[in-house]
């Protein structure tokens, strides 16, 4: 699970038996509403990983923070160990011998190096701070979409007056980030100063496809101007993000 607005975390067996641990589902921003269906879901979905990762596992029981959504029996079957309810907390209780097991199935080295690729590129360090965080999502935006905190906030998975108040906390705000960013990024050849998106500007009709979500075809203003590697501007007439590609030699 990678959804930044999630934790799951190894800790101690709650009910503190020799040899037990825990696997916590937490939800890190009390101030964003969500349904008991989602602990549900998630705690549902968290076992059945587990299952398939390890071939099959002991659960010794679970906790929900909740009442039960539907008859207790139901949820006793779904995960074959006793469950507790209203307990404030999601977490699996299991054996503390399996957070030392191997997977039942062999890593192909490459498909791992892809996926940790693909995540440190895409996800923070949930150790990070929230700057840090708030910093390298910014820096992403720039060159592809309006950087405004109500979009950053949605990335990180909290409200917008969340991370205002913990970028406080951290002293500093999401303003100072986003002009600091701004001036350390890359001159455009309109003087102004913009994320590059690296890669190759289509030649020919002087079009191409707009990398934000709208998908539109890009105009490109200075298609056939500028000596090689000097910047090429283009603006999306949809969502209005404003891209710079850096021209091939």
């Amino acid at each position: 699970m990678h959804n930044q607005g999630i934790r799951l975390s190894r800790t101690k067996d709650p009910e503190h038996y020799a040899g037990v641990g825990a696997v916590e589902y937490r939800m890190l921003y009390p101030d964003i509403p969500y349904e008991p269906q989602t602990i549900d879901a998630g705690l549902g979905l968290l076992h059945r990983n587990l299952i398939t990762m390890s071939g099959g596992y002991e659960l010794l029981g679970v906790y929900m923070p909740h009442p039960p959504l539907t008859d207790e029996s139901v949820y006793t079957e779904f995960f074959g160990a006793p469950v507790r309810f209203d307990t404030g907390r999601a977490l699996l209780r299991v054996p503390t011998k399996l957070f030392a097991q191997p997977m039942s199935t062999p890593v192909d080295p490459e498909l791992r190096r892809m996926v940790v690729e693909y995540l440190e590129a895409h996800y923070t360090d949930p150790r990070e701070s929230v700057v840090t965080a708030v910093r390298s999502a910014v820096s992403r935006a720039l060159g592809t979409v309006p950087a405004r905190i109500d979009l950053v906030a949605e990335w990180l998975h909290m409200h917008p007056r969340t991370l205002q108040r913990r970028l406080a906390q951290e002293g500093t705000s999401f303003q100072a980030i986003l002009d600091d960013v701004r001036k350390n990024a890359a001159p455009t050849a309109d003087g102004g100063r913009h994320a590059v998106l690296p890669g190759r500007v289509a030649g020919g009709a002087g079009r191409t496809g707009c990398p934000h979500a709208c998908g539109t075809p890009l105009v490109r203003q200075d298609a056939d101007a500028g000596p090689p590697c000097s910047q090429v501007h283009i603006d999306c007439t949809a969502c209005r993000a404003e891209l710079h590609f850096c021209r091939p030699g």
